[in-house]
């Protein structure tokens, strides 16, 4: 199974090829305000470099939010044209799992993306399952276990922090894992999980 799979939830900006969980190729940058410049030559040049022909690919992958706003919609809206145009099915992701995948601890932790001020979208795990719902809450609203997360400020960093880099391989691998289960070719269906302070959470 091969897939094209897109992460724009934060500053990172980037695709790869993955043909059965394995990486194959993999184009990023690590950038504030750059999606809507560089993730459409990204894409072009995943397809021309590995020679790809559209029908052997099985599914594009998107990292669906919690995250940026302009980048969630950035990667969503190019996703759904990609997908329309090669009648491919989309598999939404979401992007904090793409941090979890990358995460050892099994105790329980929290996940996150700064988002803006003080707050960040953050999501408990534990033994790689998540506990609660995604939230934006404020950074010391994160207690009790380890925080692995992407985008902290080095004066705002709480203690146990480990910074974790969003990337494109980990939402591919993850969605040829769950392909059956996520994927879909009602492209309506698939939109940004897009969250705000306004969703605060107080425990």
């Amino acid at each position: 199974m091969k897939i094209i799979s897109i992460e724009t939830s934060s500053h990172i900006c980037g695709v790869s090829l993955l043909s059965d969980g394995v990486i194959i190729d993999k184009v990023e940058v690590n950038h504030p305000k750059v999606h809507a410049e560089k993730l459409p030559v990204q894409l072009n040049e995943i397809i021309s470099r590995n020679n790809l022909d559209l029908d052997s690919i099985d599914g594009v992958a998107i990292s669906a939010g919690p995250g940026s706003y302009t980048g969630l919609r950035i990667g969503m809206s190019l996703v759904k044209g990609f997908a329309l145009a090669t009648n491919l099915p989309i598999i939404p992701v979401q992007s904090l799992l793409g941090i979890e995948y990358q995460v050892k601890d099994k105790s329980e932790h929290w996940i996150c993306i700064f988002s803006h001020r003080d707050y960040v979208f953050a999501q408990k795990y534990k033994k790689g399952l998540p506990i609660n719902e995604p939230k934006c809450i404020k950074i010391e609203l994160m207690k009790n276990g380890n925080i692995f997360g992407y985008g902290i400020p080095i004066d705002m960093q709480p203690k146990f922090y480990y910074e974790t880099i969003p990337s494109s391989e980990f939402i591919g691998k993850l969605a040829d894992e769950n392909f059956v289960k996520w994927s879909t070719k009602d492209h309506q269906l698939v939109t940004p999980l897009y969250l705000t302070e306004f969703n605060i959470a107080t425990k």
